[in-house]
């Protein structure tokens, strides 16, 4: 999230807020997967901060450490995730950590709710990832009979929704969605597109206008019209 650090810094940033995570964890008293999270979490934020690692990075990883634990709950109780959420077994509960919850009965509020029977997997076409077959000469590829490049990945699995990684420099992020748009308008069904800033735009009005953009630009038409949110 930070162009001023290398990849590995970004990897260390995220290994050390994993262990900060586990270590507040190990030290807490017992409780459920839910109050472990709520009651360690500001303190967790404040020990990443002393450290320079922003709320994001410390969110990251307190969620692989609650992730592991839910897991572990339902294969110690021998129940799925629904199951557990259907019978809040995982302590849901009204907690300052997320006001406005105050009046919510977390012990009915998935009583009704049943697992779906599919999904739709959303691909993500990353900041380097290639666009089209061109994209990568013979000796750039991995050869490993899986698709490489947006026009492959679309070919092979069908993917119907994407996830579009937008880099902050507006022309370029136009010119880029184009070669995007000219790979997706090929498919006959309705697809559809989410707009990820990664942080890189410095604030809404910047986002707000580079929106208009690429609603103003006609190459862009169908795919201005599939976007379902813009993160």
């Amino acid at each position: 999230k930070d162009l001023s650090l290398s990849d590995d810094d970004n990897h260390h940033q995220l290994r050390k807020a994993l262990e900060l995570a586990c270590d507040a964890y190990l030290a807490a008293p017992l409780a459920t997967p839910f109050d472990l999270f709520a009651e360690q979490y500001d303190g967790h934020v404040a020990a990443c901060a002393a450290l320079k690692l922003n709320p994001l990075i410390a969110s990251y990883g307190q969620s692989l450490a609650d992730r592991a634990i839910l897991d572990a709950l339902c294969r110690g109780l021998g129940v799925s995730f629904y199951d557990a959420l259907k019978e809040n077994i995982v302590g849901l509960r009204p907690h300052p950590v997320a006001p406005g919850l105050e009046n919510v009965d977390f012990d009915t509020l998935f009583a009704e709710a049943k697992p779906a029977q599919s999904i739709d997997v959303r691909h993500t076409v990353g900041l380097a990832d290639p666009i089209l077959g061109s994209d990568l000469s013979t000796d750039q590829r991995v050869n490993d009979g899986l698709p490489e490049t947006l026009e492959e990945v679309v070919a092979v699995y069908g993917n119907r929704y994407f996830k579009l990684k937008v880099g902050g420099d507006a022309q370029a992020d136009l010119d880029r969605l184009t070669r995007i748009a000219s790979v997706l308008d090929r498919i006959e069904e309705p697809y559809f597109a989410t707009l990820d800033g990664n942080e890189q735009y410095p604030d809404a009005d910047g986002i707000a206008a580079f929106y208009a953009r690429v609603k103003g630009t006609p190459a862009l038409a169908r795919l201005a019209a599939s976007i379902l949110c813009v993160e």
